[in-house]
């Protein structure tokens, strides 16, 4: 059922992708923010239970559907499953940023690929070089593919695997969304540091085993070699940043380099500048890595359909 499941929801994304401002993600939205206005009281107990209720209390309702429901008809389980994968995963959902990117820099377009840029990444790009935009847009890309595709077919999978249905898909996003939503004080109220601390480091931990999943994957249908030596290079800490070691491995399987994740500061020397200048066919390079490495995880989840038959 796995294997069917993501191919469905893949399919049925490219066909039509969810719309920006769907129902269900301003439900999601709205929920998160409602939990954290309501249960961020400025302890370390209060953070915890907030983060309990925000993201794993929905993914024991997803499973609790699929359970009821297979209890009724197996199809009927299994339309839930691929409807909740096709509302928490898709390339669709970022990729047009990338896209109107790639285009305005294949057109020499630069202003517009700042534009862009800065539309996706809310932050200034008026002074940055052509290197430089491609250079985040394929970071941005290869973080964006991992969390919106990767990270939930692996969270899907290994939930799955234990009769949880989709748990996992709606746990991973979820974690993600509060992992980027309770980091600073909004606009919609006060923001206590307990909570911000709970979500990123439960998010950390949400995403270690699938961050090194979709390296892997990056390694085995990239520059294996070169990406196995930037995986075992010394990292700044003995815990490094899953998104740093995701970056760093995604370069090697590339074949450039780019410093480390954070974005340049305005008139300061390019952190992610590479020995070689990035080009536009750096962009469809980054799109092809993307793309085999969900052929491989769809090739893995047959043959694990195949043996459970």
């Amino acid at each position: 059922m796995s294997f069917f499941s993501v191919l469905i929801a893949l399919i049925l994304e490219q066909a039509r992708a969810v719309p920006l401002g769907h129902p269900v993600h301003g439900f999601l939205l709205s929920w998160v923010e409602w939990v954290r206005r309501h249960f961020d009281a400025g302890q370390t107990h209060h953070a915890r239970w907030a983060w309990v209720l925000a993201v794993l209390v929905p993914a024991v309702v997803s499973a609790g559907v699929f359970w009821a429901l297979s209890s009724v008809a197996v199809v009927l389980a299994w339309v839930w499953v691929v409807a909740v994968l096709y509302l928490t995963m898709g390339f669709r959902q970022f990729s047009h940023h990338f896209t109107e990117i790639r285009d305005a820099l294949a057109t020499g377009d630069e202003d517009a690929a700042r534009t862009e840029l800065a539309r996706w990444l809310s932050m200034p790009t008026h002074r940055l070089t052509r290197h430089q935009i491609v250079a985040l847009t394929m970071q941005n890309g290869v973080l964006a593919a991992h969390r919106h595709v990767l990270g939930v077919i692996v969270g899907f999978a290994l939930f799955a695997a234990v009769g949880l249905g989709p748990a996992g898909a709606v746990l991973y996003r979820l974690a993600q969304l509060v992992g980027q939503r309770w980091v600073m004080p909004t606009a919609q109220g006060w923001l206590s540091a307990p909570v911000a601390s709970m979500a990123e480091r439960a998010w950390a931990v949400v995403d270690w085993l699938p961050v090194r999943m979709s390296a892997l994957c990056f390694a085995v249908v990239g520059h294996f070699e070169e990406a196995l030596a930037r995986w075992r290079a010394p990292m700044d800490s003995a815990w490094p940043n899953n998104d740093a070691v995701l970056l760093a491995v995604a370069s090697g399987a590339l074949a450039v380099e780019w410093r480390d994740l954070g974005h340049p500061e305005v008139g300061d020397a390019d952190p992610t500048m590479a020995p070689t200048e990035l080009k536009v066919a750096h962009l469809a390079s980054t799109v092809g890595l993307l793309w085999r490495s969900v052929v491989l995880w769809l090739l893995v989840l047959a043959l694990l359909t195949m043996a459970a038959w």
